[in-house]
């Protein structure tokens, strides 16, 4: 064996040690994964996170590519690296232009977190995570924001986020999406300390009868589908829309979910507006970035629905 042989052996029995179920914040080159060296980050001047397998540490071995992925908030750009799953020692790149990002979807469900960034390209990079490293995602995310607000020019013409109609509170109680959204007023609260967060709209669940008649809606006056709860804040150029991982939920369960779609609103292109197909008295608004879109299931008519709709360029 030779002394090269055997640094390697020892760096990836001390990254085996250290292996965990949680997003890593990389401060050191040397603490990179050995998959991905080959990219010269720069892990001392950018926000450089790690992102681990989703296997229990007992299904791995030294020596394995311990983690799907890394995203580095560089200066000009994000680099999104990615492990190819089919075994083989290699990984793919994207860099994506802070004025090229669209979206940045942070949803969880318990454990079971997924972060997911749109282009206006159309592309999508899902990054799936362990929901106990959520702050430090939401480092990542924040400085993601930071870079992308520097980075777009606002169209000619364009007039901003839309504000709040008169009259409209600019608090939310704990109750007043009732008991059972109490999860959602609390996430607005949280990213309203964040600072420049404006309340445009919200509602709690409520029952989505099906279209037309029949046994199916039948058997929903006994087993009904909720359209989940969503509350929409404006920041300086985003939209916020905070609501659950799915737009609907049949019966009783519990809802653990939580899920917060930032929209770069300077690069919306078209709201598209339309009927739900399969739901009365929902409208599915689709908020368009370029290629990228992103579909909203919200009540028909609803101040919802307006603050989604007021997005479209004039």
């Amino acid at each position: 064996m030779t002394p090269e042989q055997t640094a390697e052996d020892l760096r990836a029995r001390d990254e085996y040690d250290a292996f965990g179920p949680w997003v890593v914040r990389v401060r050191e080159t040397a603490d990179l994964p050995p998959l991905y060296t080959d990219a010269r980050l720069e892990p001392g001047r950018d926000v450089v996170v790690k992102f681990p397998r989703p296997e229990a540490r007992r299904d791995l071995l030294p020596g394995m590519d311990l983690y799907d992925a890394v995203l580095s908030a560089g200066s000009e750009a994000l680099v999104v690296l990615q492990r190819d799953r089919g075994g083989a020692h290699r990984h793919a790149t994207r860099v994506i232009p802070y004025a090229g990002l669209a979206a940045i979807v942070d949803s969880t469900d318990l454990l079971d977190a997924r972060l997911e960034i749109h282009s206006t390209d159309g592309d999508v990079v899902v990054v799936p995570y362990n929901g106990s490293s959520k702050r430090t995602v939401g480092e990542l995310i924040d400085e993601l924001r930071s870079r992308i607000a520097a980075a777009v020019t606002p169209p000619p013409g364009w007039s901003g986020v839309p504000l709040p109609e008169p009259g409209t509170p600019v608090r939310l109680g704990m109750d007043d999406l009732g008991r059972k959204d109490v999860a959602l007023v609390s996430l607005f609260d949280q990213v309203a300390r964040g600072g420049g967060a404006v309340l445009l709209a919200a509602a709690g669940r409520s029952v989505a009868r099906p279209v037309g008649a029949g046994a199916r809606r039948a058997f929903e006056q006994v087993w009904p589908t909720s359209l989940q709860g969503m509350v929409i804040v404006a920041s300086p150029s985003e939209l916020q829309i905070l609501t659950r991982r799915l737009p609907f939920r049949r019966g009783g369960r519990p809802e653990t979910s939580l899920s917060r779609t930032i929209l770069v609103a300077p690069l919306v292109t078209a709201v598209e507006i339309e009927p739900h197909s399969t739901r009365e008295a929902v409208t599915l608004v689709t908020v368009r970035a370029g290629d990228a879109a992103l579909p909203f299931a919200v009540p028909a008519a609803s101040p919802l629905e307006r603050a989604l709709r007021a997005l479209a360029p004039r």
